[in-house]
């Protein structure tokens, strides 16, 4: 048995979410075998940008069980703690380690890729099975 899409697209769905998140996962490897063949000097900031992509994705999908559990101030200082525990990584990263800007630019930049690319999938899929 085959696994139905959705009939709307709900972006609190757990499946869509386990699916961002694969798709996060895909293009962060992807980049990173790239980057490791094409362009070495920015495959730490690949490597650094990815991790903190997926890490922010973790945090604001812990973060939104959580709004729905507790509701009121103890969720959105759970939710403000870990952006700035985020920032303060990106900054060691930055500016500490010194990885490269663009590749760490780049590995952050697929959370909304994967975003994108998820949803278009399921809308697509949706149209196929419509037909």
């Amino acid at each position: 048995m085959t696994e139905q899409p959705p009939q709307r697209w709900d972006p609190s769905d757990p499946t869509f979410l386990i699916a961002v998140q694969r798709t996060m996962v895909g293009l962060w490897l992807a980049a990173l075998l790239l980057g490791l063949a094409v362009w070495r000097e920015g495959w730490w900031g690949l490597l650094a940008g990815g991790l903190l992509a997926l890490a922010l994705f973790g945090i604001a999908v812990i973060a939104g069980k959580r709004v729905l559990m507790l509701r009121g101030g103890c969720a959105l200082f759970l939710l403000f703690t870990g952006q700035l525990l985020l920032w303060a990584g990106m900054a060691y990263v930055l500016a500490v380690m010194k990885v490269h800007p663009l590749g760490f630019i780049l590995g952050a930049s697929i959370l909304p890729v994967a975003i994108i690319v998820t949803l278009l999938w399921y809308v697509l899929r949706s149209k196929l099975s419509h037909e």
